[in-house]
């Protein structure tokens, strides 16, 4: 048996080659006859047909525009630009980019725009605004999103912002399927920077967000914001944490929604009238947390100050509040804060925690006073609030049905009263006769029987008053 053997196959060359010894006369179909420049190399693969554009390690000063359906592998490469109020990369549809550096050191620079992309995709070892030796530039961009009509994965290993005055990432569009933007772990450097401003012109847009950040407090005094919520839903996914102590993690005004999921941050959060604010489950906020609009709040403990306005909603639990915690009587009086803050209930959350059951087989007679443990009650002997208490409510049952009135009394004084409606067994509110009063801890509460009709009784009584924590 013989096999003939031939020449074998010859692969084409889809990619146009770039390194930094190359020539932008060559074609770029080698290695041998490399091209120079990225932006020669992204022409010469449209006019060939080709997929795209490979490049060499080494660091390429340039202004890039992708074309349509070709992609840029440059991942051992560094790709910046020095030239003012010019876009260092500019997207394009379905060419995606894989580089091992991307930074622009200008002032007023965009470094990475898309604009209406489809399937644009950038995938980034180190991501640098600004410059590591010298005036730190100002007014700089870092991922400029006015538009996109697909899912925008846009993945950064890491990064550092050092420029003033500028946002990592502005997002003005809007995309029919929710981008995922992974910034893995960033650090600060500069001042009044911005990591997002978040603007989609669809109010019903979201985003996820997954970033560590680390800010450099030495250097960086000023102006921090984080996050900039100004409509949309802006999901925080961090991993590794937020630090930025004493300054501001995120502003979420009217329109805006901001969801918060890590188990520790240190920084401020304000909530402007309008804004909502979500945290599922959070350990530990350093800093303080000024709610004026409305927050679904779930966390252990907050060191700064809880400030809840008199437009706010508050509904959750903070277990600890470690600074001030003001909260507007006008909200308490809407019903807008329902939650356990400090250890103390409001709202909804005020159900009744306390209970004092009265009862006798024997008759009560108008005017008489309930049994408690078997002990005769009067207005200054009966049993005693062991913390500030608000009685609510009381439910009871009898043999008999007369209507009457059910009178709280404690330390010889009337506190409140309950309805009882002409039934068996039934229960009723207690109003109270100061409004906003309390039972002070180690103050006795009885329970007074009186009569709609005189002589009417209660008969082998059962009664219970439910109080919580004032």
């Amino acid at each position: 048996m013989s096999i003939a053997v031939g020449r074998g196959f010859v692969p084409v060359q889809d990619l146009i080659e770039v390194t930094k010894g190359g020539d932008d006369a060559n074609d770029g179909l080698t290695l041998e006859k490399p091209k120079l420049t990225i932006a020669s190399a992204i022409a010469q693969a449209v006019s060939e047909g080709k997929g795209g554009v490979n490049v060499s390690i080494g660091t390429y000063i340039e202004n890039i525009v992708m074309q349509d359906s070709k992609r840029l592998d440059a991942e051992s490469s560094s790709l910046t630009s020095a030239t003012p109020s010019t876009t260092v990369l500019e997207a394009a549809n379905s060419s995606p980019v894989r580089l091992g550096f991307l930074s622009g050191s200008a002032s007023n620079q965009i470094i990475y725009n898309i604009n209406g992309k489809q399937r644009t995709l950038l995938n980034c070892d180190t991501f640098v605004m600004g410059t590591f030796f010298g005036p730190l530039p100002t007014g700089q961009t870092g991922i400029n999103i006015t538009g996109a009509n697909d899912d925008i994965p846009v993945n950064i290993l890491n990064g550092e912002v050092r420029a003033d005055s500028s946002t990592l990432i502005s997002f003005t569009g809007s995309s029919t399927t929710p981008p995922k933007i992974d910034l893995g772990s960033f650090t600060n450097f500069g001042d009044n920077i911005t990591l997002m401003s978040y603007n989609p012109s669809d109010p019903l847009q979201r985003c996820t967000v997954v970033a560590t950040w680390e800010d450099d407090v030495a250097t960086a005094v000023t102006g921090t914001v984080l996050f900039d919520v100004q409509a949309g839903t802006l999901n925080l996914v961090s991993p590794g944490g937020v630090n930025v102590p004493g300054k501001t993690i995120a502003i979420v005004r009217n329109g805006g929604r901001f969801g918060l999921s890590d188990e520790a941050v240190s920084g401020n959060v304000e909530v402007q009238v309008g804004g909502e604010y979500q945290i599922a489950a959070l350990g530990l906020q350093v800093g303080n947390l000024d709610l004026q609009g409305s927050g679904n709040i779930f966390q252990n403990e907050l060191t700064g100050d809880l400030t809840i306005g008199p437009s706010a909603v508050f509904d959750g639990i903070i277990g600890k509040v470690g600074g001030t915690i003001t909260i507007d009587p006008a909200a308490i009086t809407a019903g807008n804060v329902n939650g356990i803050i400090n250890g103390v209930a409001y709202g909804t959350y005020k159900n009744p925690s306390y209970s004092f059951d009265y009862g006798d087989f024997s008759n009560l007679n108008d005017g008489a006073y309930m049994v408690s443990s078997g002990v005769f009650t009067s207005p200054t002997k009966g049993p005693v609030a062991s913390e500030d208490l608000v009685p609510e409510s009381i439910t009871w049952g009898e043999d008999n049905s007369n209507a009457g009135t059910l009178e709280i009394w404690s330390n010889g004084a009337r506190w409140g009263t309950a309805v009882k409606t002409a039934s068996n067994k039934a229960s009723a509110v207690v109003v109270p006769d100061v409004a906003g009063s309390c039972i002070s801890a180690s103050e006795n509460i009885s329970i007074r029987w009186v009569a709609t009709v005189g002589g009417n009784r209660m008969r082998r009584y059962i009664v219970n008053l439910n109080c919580r924590r004032c």
